[in-house]
């Protein structure tokens, strides 16, 4: 059949729609759309100033939006562009969006609308009525949903309590309108338009109903099995925790629970997920008091939980903090937990346990938290022992000497090519100095520490080529370490005449750095070198 021959068969209603408009008065069009959606065509849609078509396609991309905005929530938070805590940033995002959307969807639907409308036999130029067709019959598609959200936004506090809910039968009743859509659609076509029926029905009855018929079968299987949705911690933006000992980050929809401190050198700390389906303890306890793992093990019996597997792991790791490892499964009242130990060191006379306890459905999305929080704890000052400057010990070997606080404690290594001697105070602050006696130059002995000792642990550093009065090569900065957080640091590389390397190095915890500034004044105020050091003509320290 030619165009021509097709243009005489099939085409659109012209003389009909002409006699048919405005025949239904303003107020019944929503309800004439519903029950008579050919009628509402005639009277009203094909005619549609084009303001109403892009009303109607504003409200369209807005509810596109909507699974968008879902979807990143739970999946991804991270690739949100900016917090949505509240309703009222959810409603600017999809409304705001929406015009886009909507935009791209007016062009793309009316092209498609118009290309079944020739595949049915219509000719000419219909571009016009075919985005009509397509927008009015997609509000039915549409608007349920932004209706559906507008009723969630009263009942739930944030989206992400909404989310974690499971289907509602709000839910159900905005997905089941879907049906509806393509009934309008072809319905409005047969309405204003000659077309080839059979093929009228295939591409807007048939196929638009058979993908939403599946869609809708999901729904309700989902609505019929689901607890609710499992959403990632907000990480992206995180809440500091600044307690009189503990510090850390956590993820926004976290909380601190529980705060018992029992003692000055004794704390622990409870943080939950808002959907009370996980948790971390953090619990800093003096080492040999007592069996960290038995003690907690004994808490969580008299909870209800009953631990049905075991599994020690020596050297593990959880985040960036590596110690000794213990996986559990846990039952209570039914339900299926995952549990994690990890024990590991802190200083002379402490240890940590970390207890990350989750339902089993939410333990590989709780991880995000973990290592969020365990990243970022940094212990403080356990002991409040202030330096004793009153009874200082003198301190004098073969290439140094200087006095140090008499309570900090000393330790001493021979080991070639390495002497040392550290003094230590109790706040996982140091001071170190070191003879190396090996065929290897200042700058290339700093490089290696910088590469190799605590490239994982710098956060910045610049350069330094003189400290104590001494001339050198060397670094001072910043470092963040496991468990104390961020620490000052020095570190001086000096060429002494007879070819060996005096290294000088200063490790102070920010969090107790008030308390052990007078210690370490004492130390670099008395510093003395006993030895003759190299000319200082070597280069300039690296950055």
């Amino acid at each position: 059949m030619t165009d021509q021959q097709a243009s005489n068969e099939f085409g659109y209603r012209q003389s009909l729609a002409e006699e048919s408009r405005g025949s239904i008065p303003w107020f019944l069009l929503p309800f004439m759309f519903l029950i008579r959606p050919g009628k509402f065509m005639l009277s009203w849609g094909i005619h549609a100033n084009i303001r109403w078509v892009l009303l109607a396609a504003w409200l369209i991309g807005s509810s596109g939006m909507i699974n968008t905005v879902i979807n990143r929530t739970r999946f991804s938070p991270d690739s949100l562009p900016i917090a949505i805590d509240t309703w009222t940033a959810v409603w600017i995002i999809i409304l705001g969006f929406g015009i886009l959307r909507g935009i791209i969807g007016y062009g793309i639907g009316g092209l498609w609308t118009w290309l079944r409308l020739r595949i049915c036999g219509v000719r000419g130029n219909e571009w016009n009525r075919s985005t009509r067709i397509y927008n009015f019959s997609m509000l039915v598609n549409e608007v349920p949903s932004l209706l559906a959200l507008a009723y969630f936004s009263l009942q739930y506090d944030t989206l992400r309590d909404f989310i974690a809910q499971p289907v509602s039968l709000v839910n159900l009743v905005a997905a089941l309108m879907m049906l509806f859509a393509p009934v309008v659609a072809f319905v409005g076509v047969l309405a204003c338009y000659k077309v080839r029926i059979v093929w009228a029905t295939i591409l807007f009855l048939l196929i638009p109903m058979s993908w939403r018929v599946l869609l809708l079968g999901s729904i309700g299987y989902s609505m019929l099995t689901s607890t609710g949705s499992v959403l990632l911690p907000d990480t992206k933006y995180p809440v500091e925790y600044a307690g009189d000992v503990l510090a850390f980050d956590h993820p926004k929809d976290w909380q601190v629970a529980e705060l018992d401190s029992i003692d000055d050198d004794q704390v622990e700390v409870l943080i939950e997920s808002t959907s009370d389906e996980a948790s971390l303890l953090i619990r800093v306890q003096p080492r040999d008091e007592l069996d960290l793992v038995a003690y907690d093990i004994d808490l969580l019996d008299a909870m209800g939980y009953t631990i049905s597997r075991t599994s020690p792991e020596p050297n593990s790791a959880m985040g960036q903090l590596r110690g000794e490892g213990i996986d559990y499964d846990l039952e209570k009242d039914g339900n299926r937990y995952r549990m994690y130990h990890l024990i590991a060191h802190f200083d002379f006379t402490h240890d940590v346990l970390i207890r990350s306890l989750a339902s089993e459905r939410y333990w590989d999305a709780s991880k995000r938290a973990v290592i969020q929080i365990v990243d970022s704890i940094a212990i403080g000052d356990l002991y409040k022992i202030a330096p004793d400057l009153e009874k200082p010990m003198m301190l004098e070997r073969e290439v140094f000497s200087f006095q140090a606080p008499g309570n900090w404690h000393l330790g001493e290594s021979d080991r070639k090519p390495f002497t040392s001697l550290e003094i230590s105070a109790k706040q996982y602050s140091w001071f170190k100095a070191t003879i190396h006696d090996r065929d290897m130059t200042a700058q290339e002995e700093l490089d290696m520490y910088l590469m190799h000792s605590i490239d994982d642990q710098l956060v910045s550093h610049t350069p330094m080529n003189t400290w104590l009065g001494i001339w050198g090569v060397g670094v001072e900065g910043q470092l963040r370490e496991s468990l104390a957080g961020f620490q000052q640091f020095k570190a001086l590389y000096a060429p002494l005449a007879d070819g060996r390397l005096l290294v000088i190095k200063m490790y102070q915890a920010e969090s107790s750095a008030g308390l052990t500034d007078p210690g370490f004044e004492l130390i670099e105020s008395t510093f003395k070198l006993l030895v003759e050091p190299a000319s200082p003509q070597a280069p300039a320290a690296k950055p």
